[in-house]
């Protein structure tokens, strides 16, 4: 792949593999079946996960 930078690849996915993790085992199962509702859902969760780490 021309043009391709990989110290900065690399760099991009150790900063991001931290934030991921912890996302990463989330959101398995899922209460409701409509789209909007499991959207709201998750976004609930997110909202609460970082106040909680705040």
């Amino acid at each position: 792949m021309k043009g391709k930078d990989r110290r900065k690849d690399g760099w991009f996915s150790a900063m991001r593999s931290s934030y991921e993790h912890v996302f990463a085992h989330r959101n398995k199962h899922v209460r409701y079946r409509d789209l909007k509702k499991v959207q709201f859902q998750v976004g609930i969760r997110a909202l609460v996960f970082n106040l909680k780490s705040s």
